[in-house]
């Protein structure tokens, strides 16, 4: 019995010594572990010092497995042999095949003939044999290497690709696979030869090396680009990845993101910079400055304190206003960037935060300053629930806002309010709100009028604006058996508060932009922002109702309107909100079936119910195929707010299990110098499970200073598992 348990122990480490060549990590055996060793037959010749099992030998330890025709020990040459039809099962979930391995020096050194390894992901590799040097290093001879399924009519063609080489080298050590005087195959014709190619082993998550390259081609400022980015493993907790950007027609872009992970939080800083000309002045006088250093920084940070507290902050920053959209190869924000640093707090049902905000306008024909809001306090309070129902809030704030040259001012702010619902025997719902607005400024402004002509002046002024709401729901409901069900809800609102309330003195920072609609039709104050508010009374009324025919398929509505019961012309002109009646407003959605959608949203005028908003979304799709259309018309209701007509359109198919296609584009609809399209591209995509080829051309319309309307076009190739390489 003890021999036996013998052969047993050296047939598991002969199993267990014995990793994939090329890729798994050290297998070392576990003594402790119980060995099972099944054969059809042992035996033992004393003499010559040789254990034999034959006959289906299956020996496990734990969850590593070889199974073999004949296993050999010999005692007196410390040599371990197997043959015939050898398969090694690995806990990785690796499957390594061989017909002969051969192992001596404790199992430390040795060979195997005819090897062939399925990794876990599936990626194959296979060799004419195997050299194990040491305990950690493997050596395998005439090594080809594919993660590409072979095709199951044709299964002795190659591949879509494939590495040969004349040898491969794993350092387990090191976890490195290496490749030596390697060719790059693509459909069996060599198309990259390198004298030496390495990769990171399947166990390392992260280590350094190039990551996949990228090219393409553009008729704006870079003409043709290649993008070689360099990914650099500090340490465990960050890394830093270097992009240089190749451009034929201007200097070299070097770009390059950060990442870095603490204890309590993690931090993300990218950026980039050029020397190249830059367009200034404007469309009338336009005039270059030569060899400017240009770029950008963008970063975040997240850090908690402790259970209660965190700190964080945002970066946006370019070197000048055209940057961004003349080298379109990072993220784009659109008109503005913003950069803040805050510490905020959740405890139960409150919340506070300080922060401070700084503003970069691209837009080219502005010439207003940004401001600096430094700093902005808030505190945010829910009281429990009284026996009532009811529920005490409370709001307060500071903020001190510089616009640089221009006026500046201080804002302190209080609210308190107070909100019970009540609901009847009958069916509908009764919400009271009481709310009281108090809110003191020390303002210093650079003129004496406004925008709108009105008097400005310095010191100190403020407000106490209390409001009443009351707001009525009536939901109806009706059964259809099998066609769903029914509901129509009726829902009305009274507001009440003082007339005025906003001076002139009050330098407006953050109403400027006021959207009436069905979103804030029954809010208590339906402008954003708190430096003008909705004051004097009003009620509003209207009806949503829909079909619901199951969980996905309905169709709803809703139209509502409100009435401002007192005028205010000041407030009329600057914000758009109207005396008397408002427009109409509401939305439509219709869900045939869970793979379509159409929205409609509008506002119609009340004397003629001649639409002033018209937003249309269809769209719709399966995994195959998929759609959205979208067309906006919104005339200019005010000095706030700007016209816009415009649509825009995508699509994306999926022609079969590998090739797929996309297309978008953007017009505007308007009648004038701005009028036209905007942008249009499409991309196509082959993925399989080792390849990718995406590309992709894009035409932008758009004209600045400094950015004319330009075409480009990209180009991808990643070869999975080969997608982070030294060279």
């Amino acid at each position: 019995m003890g021999k036996n348990t013998r052969i047993c122990s050296i047939a598991l480490c002969a199993a267990l010594a014995v990793p994939p060549p090329a890729f798994p990590q050290t297998l070392g055996s576990d003594g402790n572990e119980p060995v099972v060793l099944r054969a059809g037959q042992i035996n033992h010749d004393e003499e010559l010092g040789i254990i034999v099992a034959t006959g289906g030998v299956e020996i496990a330890q734990g969850e590593r497995f070889l199974l073999a025709d004949t296993l050999s020990y010999n005692q007196k040459t410390d040599t371990v042999t197997a043959s015939g039809n050898i398969k090694i099962l690995e806990p990785s979930g690796e499957v390594i095949f061989a017909e002969y391995l051969e192992l001596h020096d404790q199992m430390r050194d040795g060979a195997i003939r005819e090897i062939r390894i399925l990794m876990d992901d599936n990626a194959r590799i296979a060799a004419n044999g195997a050299r194990r040097v040491g305990g950690t290093v493997s050596i395998m001879s005439k090594g080809v290497y594919s993660p590409c399924d072979v095709c199951k009519d044709t299964p002795d063609e190659a591949p879509l690709w494939q590495v040969k080489a004349d040898r491969i080298i794993h350092d387990q050590e090191a976890k490195t696979v290496e490749y030596h005087d390697a060719t790059l195959e693509f459909f069996g014709v060599p198309v990259v030869y390198t004298p030496y190619l390495t990769h990171p082993d399947p166990s390392v998550r992260r280590k350094s090396g190039f990551l996949a390259p990228s090219f393409g081609t553009t008729s704006s400022a870079v003409g043709t680009f290649v993008r070689t980015p360099y990914f650099w493993a500090l340490s465990d907790d960050k890394d830093i990845t270097f992009d240089p950007i190749i451009t034929t027609d201007t200097s070299p872009i070097i770009a390059a993101e950060y990442r870095q992970a603490f204890d309590n939080g993690e931090m993300e800083l990218s950026g980039s910079v050029v020397v190249a000309d830059r367009k200034a002045g404007d469309e009338n006088d336009t005039y270059t400055k030569e060899d400017r250093v240009r770029g950008h920084i963008f970063g975040t940070g997240r850090f908690d304190i402790d259970d209660t507290y965190r700190w964080g902050f945002d970066i946006e920053r370019t070197f000048d206003k055209t940057y961004l959209s003349k080298f379109n190869f990072f993220e784009n924000p659109g008109n503005s960037l913003t950069s803040s640093a805050f510490i905020e707090g959740f405890r139960q049902r409150n919340y506070m935060a300080a922060s401070v905000y700084d503003f970069q306008d691209l837009r080219d024909d502005s010439t207003a300053p940004t401001p600096v809001i430094f700093p902005n306090l808030e505190y945010t309070g829910f009281g429990e629930a009284d026996r009532y129902g009811g529920r005490w809030d409370a709001t307060a704030g500071f903020r001190g806002l510089s616009e640089r040259d221009e006026s500046d001012n201080i804002r302190l702010s209080f609210d308190i309010g107070y909100s019970l619902p009540i609901a009847s025997s009958l069916g509908y719902i009764t919400t009271l709100s009481a709310k009281l607005n108090s809110d003191l400024y020390f303002v210093d402004h650079s003129t004496s009028t406004n925008s709108l002509g009105q008097t400005e002046e310095d010191g100190v002024t403020g407000r106490l604006v209390p409001q009443l709401a009351a707001e009525w729901q009536y939901p109806f409901y009706r059964p259809l058996e099998d066609l769903g069900h029914q509901m129509i809800e009726p829902v009305a609102g009274v507001f009440i508060a003082p007339n005025g309330g906003n001076s002139s003195n009050i330098n407006n920072d953050d109403s400027t932009v006021v959207e009436e609609d069905d979103t804030n039709l029954f809010s208590m104050d339906r402008i954003a922002g708190r430096d003008r508010m909705e004051t004097g009374s009003r009620v509003a009324y209207g009806v949503k109702a829909g079909h619901y025919f199951n969980a996905t398929d309905h169709v709803e509505f809703f139209l509502g309107q409100s009435y401002r019961l007192t005028d205010n012309n000041a407030l009329e002109a600057e914000t758009g909100l109207q005396n008397g009646a408002s427009d109409y407003f509401g939305w439509i959605n219709i869900s045939p079936h869970k793979y379509a959608q159409l929205n409609y949203r509008f506002a119609m005028d009340e004397s003629d119910f001649n639409t002033t908003r018209n937003e249309v979304s269809l769209s719709g799709g399966t995994d195959a195929f998929g759609f959205t259309l979208t067309y906006t018309d919104i005339e200019k209701a005010s000095a706030s707010s700007s016209e816009i007509q415009e649509i825009q359109a995508s699509a994306r198919a999926k022609f079969d299990d590998e090739w797929s296609g996309r297309l978008f584009g953007k017009r505007n609809l308007q009648d004038n110098t701005d009028g036209g399209s905007i942008n249009s591209g499409f991309g196509i995509k082959y993925e399989d499970e080792c390849f990718i080829f995406d590309s992709s051309f894009t035409r932008s319309f758009v004209h600045q200073t400094d950015v004319n309307a330009n075409d480009t076009l990209f180009f991808r190739l990643t070869f999975k598992t080969l997608g982070e390489v030294t060279i």
